[in-house]
């Protein structure tokens, strides 16, 4: 899961940044600075440490056996 969501982050970068530096499209559409691709790469790291410091606490509450049922 987590080379998946490195792999995404590098390719946006790597489109933002060509396009960022293809004159022709900067002119058509307004630029990418390296600023924003360095704040949505941050915002993307952020999110997915997020989402495994989440999914570790599901594993672990879910790897803990169930208490038996007991009559009352």
């Amino acid at each position: 899961m987590h080379s998946q969501a490195i792999e995404f982050l590098w390719s946006f970068v790597q489109v933002a940044w060509h396009r960022a530096r293809d004159v022709d499209w900067r002119d058509e559409t307004g630029g990418t600075t390296l600023e924003t691709v360095l704040w949505y790469t941050a915002a993307g790291l952020g999110v997915v440490a997020v989402a495994a410091i989440i999914w570790a606490a599901i594993k672990d509450k879910a790897s803990e056996p169930l208490p038996s049922p007991t009559a009352p």
